[in-house]
């Protein structure tokens, strides 16, 4: 399946600005529409939005990562949103099967069982969210239906950091394996230096964080790393010594709180003679 998150963007513009202007021209006239306020979203971070669709499914922008979206805030009694449902339609049937396109409904000022039977009688397709409260509708500054935003919900796989920043904090993660109590990251050894080498081609040739600790666990064994896995035989590598130490500890403790329990022991008198004896 072909990709183009560039042209889906820009259709998805496209589409926004004509739902838009359908609306604009139905509701008023040239001069209120040169005084229409530009969208504060407008070039910005979307809102973080959830909601849950009538067929019971989630969707976040969390969920919608990657991909290009059209945002149709509708309701059931909306002439403008019937009016523009044929140009949604369209174009969600043209690009449906792309894995980087999404089209979301979100209900606004209507009842579930308004936009249940509305979806059901219309044949809308695209997923419809429930926004009850009206948390999405606020969130995207709207101010009435329909609304159509395009939003590119982009990626950063690397969390937004450079590749010598990615590489040197990958570095610090591992053991350097000639050194005593230092990363890869501060050695100087042989072998820290080819290390770091291979964890930049690494991250050159597309490899994720994961997938370069695994190399290196795979390569030199799980004591390489500096913070142990949370499980499986990292676990028990680094959680045994530190659970051998522990019992100890607490075996020693229990000893000497014993030992102090124990009563004193007094010579006696007999006792004290018979030493007197063995002296003379």
């Amino acid at each position: 399946m072909r990709r183009h998150p560039l042209r889906m963007v820009a259709l998805g513009v496209g589409v926004a600005v004509a739902a838009l202007a359908v609306v604009l021209a139905l509701q008023v006239g040239d001069d209120q529409l040169q005084a229409q306020p530009r969208s504060e979203l407008l070039g910005g971070d979307a809102p973080d939005f959830t909601v849950t669709t009538l067929a019971g499914e989630e969707v976040s922008l969390d969920s919608l990562a990657g991909q290009a979206v059209i945002v149709n805030f509708w309701n059931s009694w909306c002439i403008p949103c019937r009016q523009e449902e044929p140009a949604l339609r369209e174009f969600y049937e043209r690009h449906r099967d792309e894995a980087d396109f999404a089209l979301v409904g979100i209900v606004r000022d209507d009842t579930e069982r308004a936009a249940r039977r509305a979806v059901d009688e219309r044949g809308i397709e695209w997923p419809m969210g429930l926004d009850p409260g009206g948390r999405a509708a606020l969130d995207f500054g709207t101010r009435g239906q329909p609304e159509t935003y395009a939003l590119a919900v982009v990626v950063w796989p690397n969390g937004g950091r450079s590749d010598s920043e990615r590489a040197h904090s990958l570095a610090e993660e591992f053991r350097c394996p000639e050194c005593q109590g230092l990363s890869v990251a501060d050695s100087s050894a042989p072998t820290s230096r080819a290390m770091r080498a291979d964890i930049r081609d690494r991250i050159e040739a597309g490899q994720s964080d994961a997938e370069i600790r695994q190399a290196m666990v795979d390569r030199f064994g799980e004591s390489i790393l500096l913070r142990p896995e949370g499980g499986g035989l990292g676990l028990v590598v680094w959680g045994l010594p530190v659970a051998v130490l522990a019992l100890g500890g607490g075996g020693l403790v229990l000893a000497l709180r014993r030992w102090r329990r124990e009563p004193r022991l007094h010579a006696t008198e007999a006792d004290e003679k018979l030493v007197d004896q063995t002296r003379s």
